[in-house]
C-alpha cells in the first residue's frame, strides 16, 4: 500500500447516513445532502471548517446491513445525465429565469400573460432549441448543440455580463 493511501486510511472518518437530497446547480456540478445521526458524527467533521474538501466513498446499504450490488449505477447505453434534465433543473434556478428574461422576447408578455418565471424559462429553451418539449432535446444533435449554446450564454452572462 502507497503511503498516501496508508494516510488516507489512518485519517478516515466512516459514518452511516442517509441522502435526503440531490439537485443540479447552474454550473452543472452536483450539491447532495445527507443526513447523519447525532451517534454517528465524528468530531473530526464537525470540528473541520466550511468549505473543506473531501474524497468520498459511498456504499448503499441492503436492510440486512449488506452492501448493494451495482447501486445507482448505470446500465450500458443510459445517460448518466441527459440535457433533458439538466433544461428542467435549470428552468428553475433564479440566475437562470433572470438571465432569460434578457434574451427571451417573450419574456414581458408572458409575464403580463401570468406565466411563472419557471414556465418562461422552459418556454425560452424550448423556442431556441426548436422543440415542443425540453425531452426532445435529447434526441436531437441540434437541439443539443443549441442547448450547448444556451448553457455557454448563461455562464457567460453570469460570471462576466451580469455586473456590467
Amino acid at each position: 500500500m502507497g503511503n498516501e493511501a496508508m494516510i488516507a486510511r489512518q485519517n478516515a472518518l466512516q459514518f452511516e447516513c442517509k441522502k435526503d437530497a440531490l439537485r443540479q446547480n447552474q454550473d452543472g456540478s452536483w450539491k447532495a445532502t445527507v443526513n447523519i445521526h447525532p451517534n454517528e458524527m465524528p468530531p473530526a467533521f464537525l470540528g473541520d471548517p466550511m468549505g473543506q474538501r473531501y474524497v468520498c466513498v459511498l456504499v448503499a446499504l441492503n436492510d440486512d446491513e449488506t452492501p448493494r450490488v451495482n447501486a445507482g449505477v448505470p446500465t450500458e447505453g443510459s445517460p448518466v445525465k441527459s440535457f433533458s434534465a439538466r433544461a428542467r433543473a435549470l428552468c428553475g434556478v433564479d440566475d437562470f429565469q433572470e438571465y432569460c428574461s434578457h434574451k427571451y422576447a417573450g419574456w414581458l408578455e408572458g409575464i403580463r400573460d401570468g406565466l411563472t418565471p419557471y414556465a418562461l424559462a422552459s418556454n425560452y429553451i424550448k423556442t431556441h432549441c426548436l422543440v415542443n418539449s425540453k425531452n426532445d432535446i435529447d434526441g436531437s444533435d441540434a437541439a443539443m448543440e443549441k442547448f450547448q449554446e444556451i448553457l455557454n450564454g448563461f455562464t457567460v452572462w453570469k460570471n462576466y455580463e451580469r455586473a456590467r
